[in-house]
């Protein structure tokens, strides 16, 4: 388990550029670990907010549980998923 938080600013606006920046890093580290191999799973939501849960991940008065990525060794891997091409959700209009 990786808990990832960020100290919550006084500035709103600085609030939720650190917000969006740590939560880019979440889906950096899912694809660094799917890269090696591993399978994971995002942890997003209420429970970010549970005494037990900050008490755990050690986090502070003024920081908040951005997301908790479980990474490990998956026990089967799924097939691969059909997936349409671009071209179906796109446009060729400037």
């Amino acid at each position: 388990m990786i808990a990832v938080a960020v100290v919550q600013s006084e500035n709103p606006e600085v609030r939720e550029e650190d917000y969006a920046a740590a939560m880019m890093g979440v889906q950096n580290i899912a694809l660094a670990a799917v890269a090696l191999g591993l399978g994971t799973h995002i942890k997003t939501g209420g429970v970010m907010g549970d005494a037990a849960a900050r008490t755990a991940a050690g986090v502070g008065e003024n920081e908040r549980i951005v997301a908790v990525v479980n990474v490990g060794e998956p026990a089967e891997l799924p097939p691969p998923r059909k997936r349409e091409s671009a071209t179906a959700f796109t446009s060729g209009r400037p």
